[in-house]
């Protein structure tokens, strides 16, 4: 059995390959889509009773371009694509999550300063940039492997919920549609 389990995994079960790089199944970084897509996703399955979701085509495709553009580049940078897509996620979640988090404190102060000011949460928001980017740039490639499984899981749970939302709320109405006229009629013939 053991001998079965490296012939499928050369690097005697840590994920890595025979040449001692990670194996291809730890190095899937999909999480940099996931995130991408998921404000969009997010967005239509909120609003799906005012619009289309081929409405929701064109920014989709929008943001999952920028997210494959911003990883090469960031490949460029960092020297190793796991890093880079890190990075591009850790850019995106700041990116997406930044209006949702102004519009929450907008309002609030702190000893009479209020925090919901640009200038302060630009500043907390490349702080946290800068923090990430220094961790990922100090940390083995190889360590990162981990935190890559990890955002891979929650992104993909993440796209997946406003996905089931949409199904289920386009089964609902399509099934709405199918049995409203009847039971209007039924309810006329009373």
């Amino acid at each position: 059995m053991i001998l079965l389990d490296r012939m499928r995994d050369p690097g005697g079960g840590k994920g890595m390959s025979s040449t001692g790089r990670p194996s291809p199944r730890r190095r899937l970084i999909i999480h940099r889509l996931a995130l991408a897509a998921y404000p969009v996703l997010w967005l239509v399955a909120a609003s799906i009773q005012q619009i289309l979701w081929i409405e929701a085509l064109r920014p989709l495709a929008l943001s999952l371009l920028g997210a494959l553009l911003l990883w090469p580049i960031l490949r460029g940078l960092a020297g190793d694509w796991l890093k880079a897509g890190i990075l591009a996620s850790s850019f995106l979640l700041l990116f997406f999550s930044y209006g949702l988090i102004y519009d929450l404190i907008k309002n609030d102060a702190l000893g009479g300063v209020v925090l919901g000011r640009h200038r302060y949460l630009t500043l907390l928001w490349l702080g946290l940039l800068g923090g990430v980017v220094w961790l990922t740039w100090r940390t083995p490639a190889v360590r990162l492997g981990p935190s890559n499984s990890f955002l891979n899981a929650a992104c993909v749970v993440a796209v997946a919920l406003p996905l089931v939302s949409m199904a289920r709320l386009g089964v609902l109405s399509s099934r709405a549609a199918f049995t409203s006229p009847g039971l209007a009629e039924a309810g006329a013939l009373h």
